[in-house]
């Protein structure tokens, strides 16, 4: 099934993927966690593309720590891994100061 997300961009979702991403969303929406206690669980919510995802901008990450200059995305969307970005640097160059993390995007609302 070919579907529409609230910005129009089409992707391909089958009955059975549109059926178990409906659930994972209850769960979450009803997990019994405090609400403070969900992002220190989110191994609990996070599907294997999403980790995957985060393995993949920590190796990169990795890649760059004995390389001087910035660390540059382009087409950001939400931000999300300019955020990894800016963990990975608190753990991996706690006291470097000179790496910038630079985002750009166009928004089209």
């Amino acid at each position: 099934m070919l579907t529409k997300n609230e910005y129009g961009a089409a992707f391909a979702r089958n009955a059975e993927e549109s059926k178990i991403i409906s659930d994972f969303f209850d769960l979450y929406k009803n997990s019994p966690l405090p609400r403070g206690e969900i992002l220190d669980n989110l191994g609990l919510f996070c599907r294997r593309q999403s980790l995957s995802r985060i393995i993949t901008m920590n190796k990169l990450y990795e890649m760059v720590v004995n390389t001087h200059g910035v660390i540059m995305e382009f087409g950001v969307r939400w931000g999300q891994n300019l955020a990894l970005f800016q963990s990975f640097r608190g753990m991996y160059e706690p006291f470097n100061y000179n790496r910038k993390i630079i985002g750009f995007d166009t928004c089209r609302r």
